[in-house]
Formats: C-alpha cells, structure tokens, sequence
C-alpha cells in the first residue's frame, strides 16, 4: 500500500466540512454555493480506493465483509446512544423515526446510505476501470448517467416498487458516476480536470437558464439532489475537479505545515464519527434553546465533534492497549471506533 496522499483527506474533510455548514442554516447563496460537498467526498474516496489499492483487485466478499461493517456498526452504535441519551433528556421520538434513521432513510444519517451503496459498488468499478483504457472508462460512466437521466422519470413510477427504488435505486448510478470520477482521477492530467471542470460548469449554467425559461424562476441545485440529476451533478463535479485541482497545487505546503497536516489528516481519516457527533451536537443545541449565529454555529459543532471524537479514540485506544482482552475483541473495538 502508497503512503495515504494528504490531498485526498483535505477534499474529504471539505467536504464534511461543507455538509456540516449545511446543517447550521447558512445564507441561502452560501447554501448554494457549498452544495458539492457530498459529491467531493464521493470523489475523494473513489481516488483513496484507487490510489492505496492501484493494481490488486480485492475480494468483493472479503471487500463488503470489512468495509459494511465499518459503516453499519458505529452508526447503529451511535443511534443506540443518540436516542437513548434524548429520550432520557425528555424528546419524544416516534417508532418511525427511530426505525428510518436504524435503516438510513431519514434524517442526517442518509449521507450513509449512500456511502454503503458505493461500497456495494466500488469493487465492480474498480475492475472496470481495470480492464477499460481511459477514455472508454470516462465514456461508460457517462453514457450509464446520461441513460438514468433520460428515463428517470419512467424509472421512478415503476409499480409495486416506487419506494424501494426512490429510496435506493436511483441514487446508485450518480454516486457510482462520482466514486468512478474519482477512481479515474489521479489519470487525468492537470489540462483534462480543467477542461472536464469548465465543461461541467457550462452544463450547470445552461441547465440553470434552460430551468428558469421553462419554470419563470432560479432553480437551486439542491432541488435536484434527492435523487442526484444533472443541476446538481454537473455544479458537484465542476467545483469538486476545481478543488482538486487546486488543494493538488497546494498539496506539498499542506503537507509542510504540521498543524494543518495534522488537521485534515484526522478530520479526513476520521470523517463517519465527526459526521455522528455533530448531530448530537446539533440536538444538543436545540434542546438547550441555543440559538447562534451560524459562524458561531458552524465553529462550536465542528470543534465539538471533532474533539469528541478526539477523546473517543484516545479512550479507546488506551483500553486496548491496557485491557486484558482477545484480539477479536480488539478487533470489534477498532471496527466500531478506530477504522
């Protein structure tokens, strides 16, 4: 395995960091403008995927067996706590609440649905990113989104199953289409991520003025995320190239400074149990009656979910490293809060 490539983990953590900013209700320009954010962290982790594994192909089983309990298990772990802990300080939830967001449908955890579809997924990309030359993996990635678009709209009515694929089905070839741009992207050339950057955002400024002469009003981007269609596709994947492009510029003096180096190399290798307490964070705020200013807002949940899960790990890697147990109960402890 390389040494993990410090710009992979400064696009992740801007990209929590921009779905953070989502959550403590920003101006709505500025809510607009941070609307790549889960479309970047797709991106970075198809090019971490590609970048530590660039020749093995690794089991699908093996593959699935690690990767969907690293993100099932803190999570089911966290909700356990989450609504026992507020249940406890007086909110009442309901057993459909409780019962979406243990499935990932609703609320704040559906950011993990999609990253356990990707997960489903990833291996059978990466073999055909494998076995197709450049050029022919970009155009089977756009061709397949280009066929969901077009037929999105017969594809959401199908009978009996209306639910199942609104919930899952339809978001599976956009964020594919995003985990392949970033399994291909350490191929492209600096010329190549410009061009396919520039071209994106020209798609996102002729769909936005062709949805204003056909509606009679601006259009927001996150309109078209639920499931992801080309308004939001195409502005995501412009800014993200755009991003990349320039933290890949910078990369060498990130690397250079130790605090920001130490920063985005947690935050981004850290990122599902920053994401959980700041939920918590969140509530917490909510049921004390806090009201901040969203900077103040923004700040205080940040720093508080990334020393949370600061103290988490420091707890529990001293209990390893002083308790008398097994390795697979070592092993369980690392699943759930270490990897």
């Amino acid at each position: 395995m390389q040494d993990r490539d410090i710009k992979f983990d400064v696009l992740k953590a801007m990209g929590l960091l921009g779905i953070i900013l989502a959550h403590v209700n920003p101006p709505t320009v500025l809510y607009q403008l941070r609307n790549f954010d889960v479309g970047l962290m797709v991106i970075a982790s198809g090019a971490l995927l590609s970048y530590t594994n660039p020749k093995k192909q690794p089991s699908y089983f093996n593959y699935l067996k690690k990767r969907i309990p690293r993100l099932i298990a803190p999570t089911w772990l966290f909700l356990a706590f989450y609504f026992a802990i507020f249940s406890l300080l007086g909110e009442n939830f309901t057993q459909k609440v409780i019962l979406g967001n243990f499935g990932l449908t609703v609320g704040y955890v559906w950011i993990i649905r999609i990253f356990l579809i990707i997960a489903i997924f990833a291996p059978l990309i990466l073999k055909i990113n494998r076995i197709l030359t450049k050029t022919q993996f970009l155009a089977v990635l756009l061709g397949t989104y280009f066929i969901q678009e077009i037929t999105l709209g017969a594809i959401k009515h199908i009978p009996y199953f209306t639910y199942f694929i609104n919930t899952y089905i339809v978001y599976i070839i956009p964020y594919c289409f995003f985990l392949g741009i970033g399994i291909i992207l350490t191929k492209l050339s600096k010329k190549e991520v410009i061009v396919i950057s520039i071209i994106s955002l020209i798609v996102f400024v002729a769909t936005g003025i062709y949805l204003y002469l056909t509606l009679g009003e601006i259009k927001a981007s996150h309109s078209y995320k639920y499931p992801p269609q080309l308004y939001y596709v195409s502005y995501a994947l412009g800014v993200s190239l755009l991003l990349y492009y320039v933290v890949d510029k910078f990369s060498d003096r990130i690397a250079g400074n130790k605090a920001l180096s130490k920063f985005f190399i947690f935050t981004g290798g850290n990122t599902l149990w920053i994401y959980l307490w700041h939920t918590f964070v969140l509530n917490c705020l909510k049921l004390a009656g806090i009201n901040l200013n969203f900077v103040v807002a923004f700040f205080v949940v940040v720093s508080s979910a990334i020393a949370i899960t600061h103290i988490q790990r420091k707890i529990v890697g001293l209990s390893i490293k002083n308790w008398d147990i097994t390795p697979s109960q070592t092993e369980l402890l690392k699943v759930l809060f270490l990897k």
